[in-house]
C-alpha cells in the first residue's frame, strides 16, 4: 500500500499518520470469514495470512464459488517474489476454470491469460514510452503517432496513425496480406534513411470486369523523389509494360506465350545505341527506309524495327 507521502513503512502506520483513528485504522480479518448480506467497513479490510497461503475475497452464489480476487499461495522466496495477485473464475459447480488476470508483485508485469476485448469509441491500448528491455515482443507508443513492435533488441515494425506499415528488419512468415478498398493505393515502400528508393503495389484505378488495381514498381532518386515507373502489369489483360526509359536486359532466353512489343520512338528520341547496348530492339515511326542493315535515319513516314549494334541503330 502507498504510504501517502508519510514515510511510513507499513499500511497501519500510514493510515495513522494520515489521521485515521487507532481503533478503526484497520479491519483485520483472520482465518476464513463468511460475510452475508450487506456490511459496511469504516476502513479498509486487511486480509493477513502467512506466506504460501492464498489471501483474498471469494465471491459465490448459493455457497458455490464464482470468483476469487486476491493473492495466490505462491511462496515468498525473497526479492519481492511470490504472493501474486490475480482474478480466478469458477464453474457453476464451483470448480476452478482458470486465472484470466495476474499481476506479478516483483515485476509489476500484468499477464492476461485469455483474449482482450476493447469496446467503446475510445477502445484501445495506451502504452507509455518504453523503458528497459526484455526478450519478448513489446508493443508501445513512442510518440503518439505510431505503434511500434520491439523484440528485446530493436524495433522491428511500426504502424503509423495513417495506416502505413514499416518493417525495419527481416521477418519469417508465411506471407503478408495488404488489404484495401478498390480505387485506393496499396503499397510497400523500400527506403533508406526514411527516403523512398522503390515503391511497389497496386494503383488506384477503378475496378470492374477484372480491370483496375494494376501492379506497378516505382523508382526514386537519392533524394526520395519519384523518377519513373519501370514496370506495370495490367490486371485485366496480364500485359507487362516496361517504361521506355527502363528497357529490358535479358541475361537468358525470354520466352513469351504471346507477342513481344518493343517501344515506339522517332529516330531522334531513340535512346543512345551504346546505352541500350548491342542487341536492343525498338520500333521507329519516321524511318526514311527499311533497308536491312542500314543506319536508321528519321524524317520519313515508314514504321520499322531497328536493332542496336552498340554504336548505331540499324534497320532489321
Amino acid at each position: 500500500m502507498a504510504n501517502g507521502g508519510t514515510g511510513a513503512t507499513t499500511g497501519s502506520a500510514a493510515r495513522l499518520a494520515l489521521g485515521a483513528a487507532a481503533d478503526d485504522a484497520v479491519v483485520k480479518l483472520t482465518g476464513n470469514q463468511t460475510i452475508a448480506g450487506v456490511k459496511t467497513f469504516s476502513s479498509e479490510p486487511f486480509v493477513d495470512r502467512a506466506a504460501g497461503f492464498s489471501k483474498g475475497l471469494a465471491l459465490g452464489t448459493g455457497g458455490s464459488m464464482r470468483w476469487y480476487i486476491g493473492a495466490d499461495g505462491s511462496f515468498e522466496t525473497g526479492g519481492n517474489v511470490g504472493t501474486t495477485w490475480g482474478v480466478a473464475r469458477y464453474t457453476d459447480a464451483g470448480a476452478y476454470i482458470d486465472t484470466p488476470l495476474q499481476i506479478s508483485r516483483s515485476t509489476g508485469q500484468v499477464v492476461i491469460n485469455t483474449s482482450l476485448v476493447l469496446t467503446g469509441a475510445g477502445g484501445g491500448i495506451i502504452a507509455a514510452p518504453r523503458s528497459g528491455s526484455g526478450s519478448n515482443i513489446v508493443v508501445y507508443n513512442p510518440t503518439g503517432t505510431s505503434l511500434n513492435f520491439y523484440n528485446g533488441s530493436a524495433d522491428f515494425m511500426a504502424v503509423t496513425t495513417g495506416g502505413a506499415l514499416t518493417i525495419t528488419s527481416g521477418m519469417t512468415a508465411p506471407g503478408y496480406t495488404l488489404a484495401g478498398a478498390a480505387g485506393t493505393f496499396r503499397l510497400f515502400a523500400f527506403t533508406t534513411a526514411g527516403l523512398n528508393r522503390f515503391v511497389m503495389g497496386l494503383d488506384n484505378a477503378a475496378e470492374g470486369s477484372n480491370a483496375g488495381s494494376n501492379f506497378f514498381i516505382n523508382l526514386y532518386n537519392d533524394a526520395g523523389a519519384f523518377v519513373s515507373q519501370p514496370l506495370q502489369i495490367i490486371r485485366g489483360t496480364g500485359r507487362v509494360v516496361f517504361s521506355a526509359a527502363a528497357g529490358v536486359d535479358a541475361v537468358g532466353p525470354v520466352n513469351s506465350g504471346s507477342y513481344v512489343k518493343p517501344g515506339m520512338f522517332t529516330v531522334a528520341t531513340l535512346p543512345s545505341a551504346s546505352v541500350a547496348g548491342a542487341g536492343a530492339l525498338a520500333n521507329v515511326s519516321d524511318a526514311t527506309s527499311n533497308t536491312r542493315g542500314a543506319t536508321a535515319t528519321g524524317g520519313g513516314s515508314t514504321s520499322a524495327l531497328v536493332r542496336s549494334n552498340g554504336a548505331n541503330w540499324l534497320y532489321v
